[in-house]
């Protein structure tokens, strides 16, 4: 067999670990990293990997010329004998990075549906997590937020659009360049998308400002982010996997309405332990999580048998009967 080339077999060991194969869109704008991913697996598969990479475009439209991506990657698709789909964002020109991303995901979702794929491949890079990880930073964040874009995980937006799916990113552990440098490799060209310098987007400010201001304080101060990115997750997994560990013990119900809980399990905890298992049962009932900030899960962690009810954000009232912590919506 031939040796599969160093990117291809970081891209292939990362897929095989997780049992991805089949029909497989691969989310493709037609820029370097992306299209790397999608050469690779093209590789991959006729290698005898069991996989049939999809090129998946989606058209944000937010710029003149756009089309021409859509163009380019249709175009590489059939020389590369892969199957294509395309999309388009019905919305007005100058949306926000948020709604760019919703619509963009949810149309990854119906395209793996229509394919039914259970996974969806995106070509994140080594960059675009020391990106993301300093970014979190610069807008404040705890240690969950320090552990970046996972390599794996639940395709965010809405299952309205389509069927549970997975994401995978398989490209985590390497360079834009080393991608870029691969695709190079082989004379394949890539689109670059003008607005990736747009000073609007705050990434692209951190991309071109402030990251070359802390390279000259480290030159290593991505590969720094990204270490930090890793064990800041391993700390979060160990974190959840002694929460989960507590709420076999603890729990009572959990469902969309009401969360209960002993508090005999509960009791002997410290009190970032105790904060852990309450954001962990909140998680797992589905609660949004999105105006509960520090100074909240202190609070919720701080109530005992015989305190009053307290409000937290969302909803949400707390109080104990008996021996019983209640959250109720």
């Amino acid at each position: 067999m031939t040796e599969r080339p160093p990117f291809v077999a970081a891209v292939g060991a990362a897929l095989e670990d997780l049992g991805v194969a089949g029909r497989v869109p691969v989310a493709c704008s037609g820029g370097g990293d992306s299209l790397a991913l999608l050469r690779a697996c093209v590789e991959l598969r006729d290698g005898g990997a069991d996989l049939a990479p999809i090129a998946a475009h989606f058209d944000h439209r937010q710029r003149p010329g756009s089309a021409a991506d859509s163009d380019h990657v249709e175009e590489l698709a059939g020389l590369w004998r892969c199957d294509v789909t395309l999309g388009t964002f019905d919305g007005a020109a100058g949306a926000s990075e948020a709604t760019l991303r919703i619509a963009r995901y949810d149309w990854l979702r119906a395209a793996a549906g229509r394919a039914a794929a259970a996974w969806v491949l995106t070509g994140h890079t080594a960059d675009d997590q020391a990106e993301t990880v300093w970014l979190r930073i610069i807008r404040g964040t705890g240690v969950a937020g320090l552990a970046g874009i996972p390599a794996v995980g639940p395709l965010p937006g809405s299952t309205a659009h389509g069927p549970e799916v997975t994401v995978v990113r398989p490209m985590l552990g390497v360079t834009g360049a080393v991608a870029r440098g691969f695709l190079a490799d082989r004379g394949v060209g890539w689109r670059d998308d003008p607005t990736n310098a747009a000073a609007n987007y705050t990434r692209n400010r951190l991309r071109q400002d402030v990251l070359p201001q802390l390279e000259a304080l480290n030159p290593r101060v991505r590969e720094a982010a990204v270490r930090l990115a890793a064990a800041a997750r391993d700390e979060a997994e160990s974190t959840t996997g002694l929460a989960d560990a507590v709420l076999g013990r603890a729990l009572l119900c959990a469902d969309e309405r009401v969360i209960e809980l002993r508090e005999e399990p509960l009791a002997a905890l410290t009190e970032p332990a105790r904060r852990a298992v309450l954001r962990r049962v909140w998680q797992r009932a589905g609660w949004p999580e999105r105006r509960m900030g520090r100074a909240e899960w202190v609070r919720l962690a701080a109530l005992r048998p015989g305190d009053g009810k307290i409000q937290l954000p969302h909803g949400v009232s707390a109080f104990y009967a008996t021996d019983e912590l209640f959250l109720r919506r």
